[in-house]
């Protein structure tokens, strides 16, 4: 925090002020005793050496230390105090307390530099570096600048080193990261492969097409599966714990994507109407047309990602079926999912770049979801 300060000289001697305003803003902060102005002027060119306008000074002459205390206590801040002694060697009194209710407060994690000032003799930076020293975790610089009733010009390159000392210590400011623009058909850059998730709750079996299954580790074999929770599938493997991955391979036909994919199992009755019925160990279905492998699932932890959940699981269960290539997203497009065939008669409307359902009119509703593959608006293009 720092106290800026605005001293009013309505004193008879010249410099004796007290704190006419102090606000609080982000940044560091000086403190200082003095009986002149010598050591606020030393601060101030220390400040303008080093271009560092979040560090200003607030004086304690007339403030009660325990108002100080409320400005270092809470903060992670820099604290240079500028103390001095003239008439008696020693400490401005004001000063000096404020210094035992540091200690007294066990402030830590500080890194603190001290300039004295005074006529002769001045013993203020070893007095103060003694009581300070005390405080765990604070850092008190080796250099110090003794300032004789005001800086003289040769005084500047050690006040340089206090300063570089001073700006070492500091955290470094985080990097800004930009947010740039986001073109959605980066995401299609990504290799995915495509499988026929399938799951069973009570007597019914169902299944959904996904394609976010990767493989986690090798020991012990893991893999996760993210599922739309949309999907009925989603939700009975969340109930069950269960699910087998049928991986798809190129000879997999676009009926099957329809079959698995293009349907609600809450709407449909059997959505393996037509496969062969067959099961892995764990009781549940898997599509063995156009798949080169199955795996088998027990879940062991989530993950909820808003629209979808992540699923770990431990593998029960692996086949290998055919040396097929897997099918891919790209393959998909190019060579499973059919090319659009043009329109009998030019209709105004968005196609789904998934699936190819239609949905006619002149403007798409930016929530809309295809009812087939329940993809978002962002998946739609205008009719050509």
């Amino acid at each position: 925090m720092v106290g800026r300060g605005t001293v009013r000289e309505d004193d008879e001697e010249e410099g004796r002020g007290t704190m006419q305003e102090v606000e609080e803003v982000e940044g560091r902060e000086a403190v200082e005793a003095s009986m002149t102005q010598m050591t606020r002027e030393a601060w101030e060119a220390f400040c303008q050496a080093r271009s560092m306008p979040r560090f200003s000074m607030a004086s304690v002459v007339v403030r009660r230390p325990a108002v100080s205390m409320k400005r270092y206590v809470t903060p992670p801040m820099v604290a240079v105090s500028s103390m001095v002694s003239r008439v008696v060697p020693g400490m401005f009194v004001t000063m000096e307390n404020l210094v035992h209710d540091i200690v007294h407060h066990n402030l830590q994690n500080r890194t603190i530099a001290l300039m004295e000032n005074g006529s002769w003799a001045p013993t203020a930076g070893k007095l103060m570096r003694g009581i300070l020293s005390k405080l765990k975790d604070v850092t008190i610089l080796n250099e110090m600048l003794t300032i004789k009733s005001s800086l003289k010009d040769d005084q500047l390159a050690a006040l340089a080193e206090i300063a570089d000392a001073l700006v070492a210590s500091m955290p470094k400011p985080r990097p800004i990261v930009n947010e740039g623009k986001q073109n959605p058909a980066a995401l299609f850059k990504f290799q995915y492969g495509l499988f026929a998730l399938s799951a069973r709750e009570g007597d019914k079996d169902n299944a959904c097409i996904i394609n976010t299954a990767a493989q986690v580790t090798d020991t012990p074999k893991r893999i996760s599966i993210t599922v739309n929770k949309q999907n009925l599938t989603h939700d009975m493997i969340l109930k069950t714990g269960v699910f087998n991955l049928s991986v798809l391979s190129q000879d997999a036909s676009f009926a099957q994507f329809q079959q698995y994919g293009f349907r609600s199992g809450r709407d449909t009755a059997d959505k393996f109407d037509g496969a062969e019925p067959v099961r892995t160990a764990n009781g549940l279905r898997y599509e063995p047309a156009g798949t080169n492998a199955v795996l088998s699932g027990k879940v062991i932890q989530t993950l909820d990602c808003g629209t979808h959940t992540l699923f770990l699981a431990e593998v029960t269960e692996a086949r290998v079926l055919s040396d097929v290539p897997s099918a891919t997203y790209a393959y998909y497009f190019e060579h499973i999912k059919p090319k659009p065939q043009p329109a009998a008669e030019k209709k105004t409307g968005f196609v789904c770049k998934i699936c190819g359902y239609v949905y006619e009119g002149e403007t798409l509703p930016a929530d809309y979801i295809c009812p087939l593959c329940k993809h978002g608006a962002e998946d739609f293009e205008p009719l050509k």
